[in-house]
């Protein structure tokens, strides 16, 4: 019975590893040239903070590589202007806050500083 019970638990652990949403490692322009072929995927990109424009607890930051640039809305605190960032996020295609048309974009889930 306890080697039956172990089994079901790692079938469970392995299904679930499975289903977990993964991360592709990108360059940004990889992202803007074809949008669509990652959208509502979750992908990680790296970069530099150069822009970053915050209102009450929403806030959009550019984070820029060798490839591109692209906006970066978030929910959390904005990183400051030239820190080193990996960040994990769901590519939209467009979207508009405060009559302002942001292009490609990615809603952030996670960041890690790299500096």
């Amino acid at each position: 019975m306890q080697r039956l019970s172990s089994l079901t638990l790692l079938a469970v652990l392995l299904v679930s590893a499975a289903c977990a949403p993964r991360s592709v490692s990108l360059q940004i322009g990889d992202v803007i040239a074809d949008p669509g072929r990652y959208g509502e995927q979750i992908v990680e990109l790296e970069g530099e903070v150069t822009d970053a424009v915050g209102l009450l607890s929403l806030g959009v930051f550019t984070l820029s590589d060798s490839s591109g640039e692209i906006s970066v809305l978030t929910g959390g605190g904005l990183p400051a202007v030239g820190a080193r960032l990996k960040v994990r996020g769901e590519v939209l295609s467009g979207i508009t806050i405060g009559g302002t048309h942001y292009g490609t974009s990615l809603q952030e889930d996670s960041r890690d500083y790299l500096d």
